[in-house]
């Protein structure tokens, strides 16, 4: 660390709880805690968009020997899985982020997907697992394989929001997708209990 004339600071001249001063900014919406702001934007979309949403319910130990802390559980009580599980990112998810979610999908039985950045008419999302339509046809037309036994599909969000309605029978209307992007890049949260 340096001042300002760039001379070195010794580490023994630093505040003891210096450490303790470097803590994530947690924001606050409807009487939840997240860790980021970011995290906040997407409880804002979900909720804009008349979802159910429930923020890091449970922590996953994979066989791998790597846990993984899903960012969201959106309940589909009418899909056949019963939900969703929604991982939030600050950028494209590297392949060990792609891995690790593989196996939270495989594991339970739940279709995972990767949100990158907050929402906007242009975020990258990624499905893991298997999305078909009823006639059997993948609901992306940009697919890579992972490995041998998971697809990563590059879904527009705009399809994610129009899934997760139907299957919490909320109304849906392409409008409100831009109204919950509205909503999550205008909102402001708690920090710390202040504005």
């Amino acid at each position: 660390m340096t001042n300002s004339k760039d001379t070195q600071v010794p580490a023994t001249s630093l505040p003891e709880d210096s450490l303790e001063m470097l803590k994530p900014a947690m924001a606050e919406f409807k009487g939840r805690r997240f860790r980021n702001r970011m995290e906040a934007r997407w409880g804002v979309f979900f909720d804009t968009l008349g979802l159910r949403w429930d923020y890091e319910p449970e922590v996953f130990d994979l066989p791998s020997g790597h846990s993984i802390w899903p960012t969201f559980w959106i309940p589909c009580e009418t899909f056949l899985n019963g939900g969703y599980w929604i991982i939030i990112t600050d950028s494209t998810p590297t392949s060990i982020e792609i891995h690790k979610c593989a196996g939270l999908s495989l594991g339970t039985g739940h279709i995972t997907g990767i949100f990158c950045s907050t929402p906007h008419e242009r975020t990258d999302t990624h499905s893991i697992g298997v999305l078909r339509d009823s006639g059997g046809k993948p609901l992306s037309t940009k697919i890579k394989k992972c490995d041998n036994s998971t697809k990563v599909l590059l879904t527009p969000l705009y399809a994610w929001a129009f899934r997760l309605c139907a299957h919490q029978n909320v109304d849906f209307e392409w409008g409100s997708v831009t109204s919950a992007i509205r909503a999550a890049r205008s909102a402001r949260f708690k920090h710390n209990g202040k504005w």
